[in-house]
C-alpha cells in the first residue's frame, strides 16, 4: 500500500486471528469533557481506508499514520491554532462570546459547589466545636483526678504503714495518669482538628 508523501506500508490481517480486546500497552484512553478538534487537528496525519479482494472475506480497514512533533512544532502548531482561533472570533464575535460565558459559567458552577461543600463542612464543624471542647475539659479533669488519687494515696498511706502492695499500688495510679493523659492529647488532637 501507498500514502503520497509516506514510505510504502505492507499490511497483513491473517484469517482466524482474534481482534486485541485492549489497546496496546502505553495506549491511554481519554477522559474528561470532550472539547472542539480545533482549527490544526489532524495536520499532521494522513489517512487511508484499504479495501482488501472481495475473496479473502477482509473487511476494510482504516489506517491513520501520525507524525510525532518535535517540541518546536508543537509549539508552532499551538501558535497557529491561536491565531486561527482569533480570526474565527473575529469574524463571528457572538461564537466567541457564547464559548466565554459558557467557560465562566462552568468555571462558577465548580465554584459554587465548592463553596457549598465548605460551607457544609464549615456548619459541621462548628456543631462539633463544643462537644470536642467539653471532652477536652472532661479528660483534662480525670487527669486531675487521678493525678490528685496518687498525691492522697502517697500523702495518706506510708510505704511502712501499707505494707508490701505500696509500689503496686503507686503502679497502678501511674499508668491511671499514663491513660487519662493519653485520652486527654487524643480530645486535644481531634479538637484541634477541628480547627
Amino acid at each position: 500500500m501507498s500514502i503520497p508523501g509516506l514510505p510504502s506500508l505492507q499490511v497483513s490481517v491473517p484469517k482466524g486471528v482474534p481482534t486485541a480486546k485492549a489497546p496496546p500497552k502505553g495506549i491511554v484512553a481519554e477522559k474528561g469533557d470532550s472539547r472542539p478538534a480545533g482549527f490544526t487537528a489532524g495536520g499532521n496525519s494522513r489517512e487511508a481506508v484499504i479495501r482488501f479482494p472481495k475473496e479473502t472475506g477482509q473487511k476494510p480497514v482504516y489506517v491513520s499514520v501520525t507524525d510525532v512533533l518535535t517540541p518546536a512544532q508543537v509549539k508552532q502548531r499551538q501558535e497557529e491554532e491561536k491565531r486561527r482561533q482569533q480570526a474565527w472570533d473575529a469574524a463571528h464575535p457572538e461564537e466567541g462570546l457564547k464559548r466565554d460565558y459558557d467557560k465562566a459559567k462552568a468555571e462558577l458552577d465548580a465554584e459554587d459547589k465548592n463553596i457549598a461543600t465548605l460551607n457544609s463542612r464549615i456548619a459541621s464543624t462548628e456543631k462539633a466545636l463544643p462537644g470536642a471542647r467539653a471532652a477536652v475539659q472532661e479528660a483534662d479533669k480525670k487527669v486531675k483526678e487521678a493525678e490528685a488519687n496518687k498525691d492522697d494515696f502517697v500523702t495518706y498511706n506510708p510505704p511502712h504503714e501499707y505494707g508490701s502492695g505500696w509500689q503496686d499500688q503507686v503502679r497502678y495510679l501511674d499508668k491511671d495518669i499514663q491513660n487519662q493523659n493519653a485520652k486527654l492529647k487524643a480530645a486535644q488532637a481531634s479538637l484541634n482538628a477541628m480547627n
